[in-house]
């Protein structure tokens, strides 16, 4: 029973409300026998080889989403020139203080351990860390923009 991060991240901005009641849902459905069921499919199989599994997944998805801020930033850097937008010093001055704000907005937003159950399959543990890693590639491409005005045109 797992929601698109982007729905549950909806929910929680306009409607909390549902997002209250889903998380709930998803309480009570874990605790059922398909609940449970789907727990052990899920930890089946040797714990070190999962672990090894979630690590080599999670740096191979965070290099992708850093190819892509980097390369997104870049790139919008490069548009602005080429549509005559002015690259200020503070126009880069400006794009490296919201990189900054957004990054450190993600760090200290980030709910983590109080929050965190034993298998972290939660829709508010699912939301956190969804937000988190969003608002990091955002905050990476506002800087990667501003490296582009500042040095690449």
């Amino acid at each position: 029973m797992r929601h698109s991060s982007w729905k549950l991240l909806f929910l929680l901005v306009v409607r909390p409300i549902r997002f209250i009641e889903l998380s709930e849902e998803y309480v009570r459905w874990a605790n059922t026998p398909e609940g449970m069921a789907a727990s052990s499919a899920r930890n089946a199989g040797s714990h070190s080889a999962k672990q090894a599994r979630e690590i080599r997944s999670g740096l191979i998805k965070s290099l992708a989403w850093v190819l892509a801020a980097v390369s997104t930033g870049w790139c919008a850097g490069i548009l602005l020139g080429a549509i005559g937008v002015e690259c200020s010093k503070s126009l880069s001055e400006y794009s490296q203080y919201l990189g900054i704000g957004v990054l450190l907005w993600a760090t200290l937003g980030r709910g983590g351990w109080p929050m965190q159950t034993l298998e972290g399959n939660t829709p508010p543990e699912q939301v956190d860390l969804f937000v988190y890693q969003l608002l990091y590639v955002l905050g990476s491409f506002f800087l990667a923009v501003s490296a582009s005005l500042a040095y690449g045109t």
